[in-house]
């Protein structure tokens, strides 16, 4: 009976929703009518302008909010079958099957389109409702070409409110809108960009038309004037100026090179948005204050979630330098197998903040376990390292990695949705495996619990550079989950792809543990307000939301209604826009506070009941992993050390090179016919645009067939962070070795899958080129030539050519272009190519190992520092190889290119 209430409500709550949806974009379009602004004119006469504005344009946000949170709070306690109804899965169409792949816009499935389609025709429809009328108006006047430019610049204006009403929304990681339709913030993120282009694009137009205007007329003292009432334009300039350094280091060149910059520049959005209210009033701060609410409350949510200081229980450096950390946590923590959180360090750096995949199973009561590859000489996971490195070499008593951290999250997928299908392919790059760690950990968990509905073929592609990063597989034991996995139907295979040395399972080093071994230092458990706390979020925003619309009508009343002073003058708009902060202020800060102690003091109350029951059983599985203590279980005691865990040969195969996912995706086809396939991808941006190109052609080629693959992506950190690390440490170098090193290290971490990524970080690379001597950026500039040669050639004076064209910018050109040449298996033409073709080639990869191993000596000859040493040998490795391959094969293969 439950059930079926839960389902009626959920199905009204649904067509509420959609209700909402409709309203809220039916009144954005009728507010460019003529009938539509009467309408807004009546109700703003009726309640004030503020409160008619806010309850037209942003309380829709508002109520949207609220039916979601109800929605998740149902869903939580009635879990709806993961096999679900045909139309459902139809619907989940939109989300799985990707539609555009490419560089520029990425991955695109059909919930991306409608949002684009949806909103460029609601845009459209606005601007030209609002302006073909007023240029009817001046239809035969002879001042037409200069009057018609204002009101083009005043409709850009009022129409950009439509975009910034929006702006904000896909970067509250609480919104409950966004975990309803379970898109989580690293995936939300790319609407912020949208939307951002598309204010500044508008805004940008409105700016420039008006300075045009006062130009002519003489009139430029408007700009740095602020009048006590209406429009300031001076604050209006400071608001654009500060968007537009948020848009111009938001551009991609500027953000992988200046992060920083780009992060502390987008502090500005405070000043962004109080200026747009100086600068127009209140009163139009009704149309899209409801998303700027929601903004501010999740910002204030989690500070206050930020604010607690704990400790981390224990941390390990892997054979291939990768931090393993251990959280302690409390088992009521709710969180999905594809989290992520954000960490801070103090002790590293007290701004900056870094989100985490979580590896382990929500099933895991007693601690979160997250893994930390170091990326850069100077980075802030390259001090993790050596702050844990530091801390094994201590000796006494005390705790050796007492460091304190802060903690946001978690956050990532609302509902763990690669349970509905019952084959997964996943395909991850380097430390993408994390996501995958906890996915397969909870599979195993809830087999062992006996749950139905659960996958049970799980194929694994894992991309790696060196064999030494299989260690992370050592610490997953699937037989100590889930003892009779050999009799069950679950079957987990791994195929891991060594790039760069040889494929031979290695003998790991002991690692580095360090854990705390003093009773006196206790860390705390995680006991983090989850935004999966439905109730506590729905009164939360509905609380501050009262005090908020209860403190507008008091604005409206005793000072905007009335509009003078005592003095019988107008109340300034500043003021006026003073008073209307200090009501958010009030609403958010002091309600907002107040909601959210009484629930820290609820959880507190709750902690205190339980945690003498976890702790000591938590303080030993901390200490010791949980996963290597001696079997107990029937039937398995005959097991070796290494075949309990996930790299053991009878889960894992080692293969040299990379893969052709098409071949892998058709094995996985070919065994598993009729069923539908989840494809999840995790690790650099090219990477997941090689998996979802995959996806999108077995799509249009089988569209008849009943087989599906739902593609998803589930990465949190960003290739584009990494590519930014590597870059900045080589242009240390200043020379053309340094850029050859890189090159290398961005194609063994999965940087480079194709012709085309090696394109754009070739182009990258010549726009850096500045720095560098000008022949260093022929050089550059001939490696980008030539993977534009791509396509395959009709004769053989294409061949030719495309040789000449790169040959003429140097060999590491030549090297390239037989490169991709061979990777691309392009046939040769009828009668082959010309004399000397090859062989100039391979003459050139020779001449070009030479070179390499000649930088890598000399790069370990010029310093003392250990990891530049490291670098350095590993150039000379890979020069020897390369020479060998160019030099004394008598023939070149597709192996060959790909693994020099």
């Amino acid at each position: 009976m439950g059930k079926l209430v839960a389902e009626t409500m959920e199905i009204g709550l649904i067509i509420t929703a959609i209700v909402v949806i409709v309203f809220d974009v039916t009144m954005w379009c009728y507010t460019s009518t003529i009938r539509g602004y009467q309408f807004t004119t009546f109700v703003g006469a009726r309640i004030g302008d503020i409160l008619g504005m806010f309850v037209l344009y942003s309380m829709p946000v508002i109520v949207l909010t609220i039916i979601a949170t109800a929605y998740l709070a149902i869903k939580q306690q009635y879990p709806s079958d993961l096999r679900a109804s045909w139309f459902r899965r139809f619907c989940r169409l939109l989300w799985t099957r990707p539609l555009v792949v490419n560089e520029f816009l990425g991955v695109l499935n059909g919930f991306d389109l409608l949002v684009i389609l949806s909103t460029i025709f609601v845009v459209l429809w606005m601007v030209l409702n609002e302006l073909l009328p007023q240029l009817r108006s001046l239809h035969g006047n002879p001042m037409a070409g200069l009057l018609k430019w204002k009101p083009i610049g005043v409709v850009l204006g009022r129409v950009a409110v439509l975009p910034i009403s929006l702006l904000l929304i896909p970067v509250s990681r609480s919104s409950p809108i966004l975990r309803a339709i379970d898109i989580p913030f690293e995936q939300a993120v790319k609407y912020h960009i949208w939307l951002g282009h598309l204010t500044m694009a508008m805004l940008l137009g409105h700016v420039s038309i008006f300075i045009g205007i006062f130009a002519y007329k003489h009139h430029m003292v408007k700009l740095v004037t602020w009048p006590p009432t209406g429009v300031s334009y001076l604050a209006g300039l400071i608001a654009f100026v500060a968007g537009s350094l948020m848009w111009i280091t938001a551009l991609p060149l500027i953000r992988r090179r200046f992060f920083n910059a780009f992060y502390y520049t987008h502090q500005l959005y405070i000043l962004f948005f109080a200026f747009l209210v100086y600068h127009v009033g209140v009163t139009t701060a009704g149309y899209y204050i409801g998303g700027v609410f929601l903004y501010l409350l999740d910002r204030f949510f989690r500070v206050h979630q930020s604010r607690k200081k704990m400790l981390i229980s224990s941390a390990k450096i892997l054979s291939n330098d990768v931090v393993e950390l251990k959280i302690p946590k409390l088992p009521s923590m709710e969180h999905s197998a594809l989290s992520f959180i954000f960490i801070n360090i103090p002790s590293i750096s007290p701004l900056e903040w870094h989100p985490f995949s979580v590896a382990s199973s929500p099933l895991d009561e007693t601690a979160i376990t997250l893994y930390v590859k170091p990326f850069g000489i100077t980075s802030w996971t390259q001090h993790l390292h050596t702050l844990v490195t530091r801390s094994t070499k201590k000796n006494g008593s005390g705790c050796p990695f007492a460091q304190k951290f802060s903690m946001e999250g978690p956050y990532g997928h609302e509902s763990n949705f690669f349970l509905r299908y019952k084959t997964l392919l996943l395909v991850a790059g380097g430390i993408g495996i994390t996501p995958f760690l906890a996915m397969i950990s909870d599979i195993l968990h809830r087999y062992e619990a006996a749950h139905t509905y659960l996958p049970q073929h799980v194929h694994f592609t894992w991309i790696v550079p060196t064999s030494a990063d299989l260690h992370i597989l050592q610490q997953l034991a699937p037989t100590s989950i889930f003892p009779q996995l050999q009799s069950s139907n679950l079957t987990i295979v791994v195929d891991v792809y060594v790039t760069r040395d040889n494929a031979i399972r290695p003998e790991f080093e002991p690692s580095l543990s360090v854990a705390r071994n003093s009773a006196d230092v206790e860390p705390s458990l995680v006991e983090t307000m989850s935004i999966r706390h439905n109730l506590h979020m729905a009164c939360l925003i509905l609380g501050t939301v009262l005090i908020s619309i209860t403190l507008f009508a008091i604005l409206q009343h005793h000072a905007l209604k009335r509009q003078k002073n005592g003095f019988g003058e107008k109340i300034p708009s500043w003021i006026q826009a003073s008073l209307f902060f200090c009501s958010l202020a009030i609403g958010i800060g002091g309600m907002g506070g107040f909601l959210i102690t009484c629930w820290s003091k609820t959880f507190r109350y709750k902690r205190n009941s339980s945690a003498s029951v976890v702790s000591n059983e938590t303080e030993f599985q901390l200490q010791e992993n949980v996963l290597y203590q001696p079997h107990q279980f029937p039937g398995c005691d005959d097991l070796e050390l290494g075949a309990r865990t996930l790299c053991h040969q009878s889960y894992t195969t080692l293969r040299k090179g990379r893969p052709i996912l098409s071949e892998v995706l058709d094995a996985v086809l070919e065994r598993y016919t009729n069923e539908n396939v989840g494809v999840l991808a995790s690790g650099p941006e090219s990477l997941q645009r090689d998996v979802a190109n995959m996806c999108r052609n077995h799509s249009s080629n089988n569209y008849a067939t009943a087989q599906i693959l739902n593609y998803h992506s589930v990465t949190v950190a960003r290739a584009t962070r990494t590519r930014m690390m590597l870059i900045c440490a080589a242009r240390q170098h200043n020379n053309v070795a340094g850029f050859r090193t890189v090159t290398q290290a961005l194609y063994d971490r999965g940087q480079i899958t194709s012709s085309s990524s090696v394109f754009s970080a070739g182009k990258s690379w010549q726009n850096l080129g500045v720095i560098y001597p000008a022949w260093c950026r022929d050089t550059v500039s001939g490696y980008s030539r030539g993977y534009t040669t791509k396509d395959q050639p009709d004769s053989a004076d294409d061949v030719t050519g495309a040789v000449k064209t790169t040959t003429s910018s140097g060999d590491i050109g030549e090297e390239m272009h037989v490169d991709t040449w061979v990777r691309d298996e392009l046939e040769e033409p009828e009668g082959g190519p010309e004399p000397g073709v090859k062989e100039k080639a391979k003459q050139a990869m020779g001449a070009f190992g030479e070179k390499i191993k000649d930088a890598g000596k000399a790069i370990t000859d010029s310093t003392d520092n250990e990891t530049v040493e490291k670098v350095g040998e590993t150039v000379k490795g890979a020069g020897d190889t390369v020479r060998e391959k160019g030099s004394n094969k008598t023939s070149l293969g597709k192996e060959d290119v790909v693994t020099s």
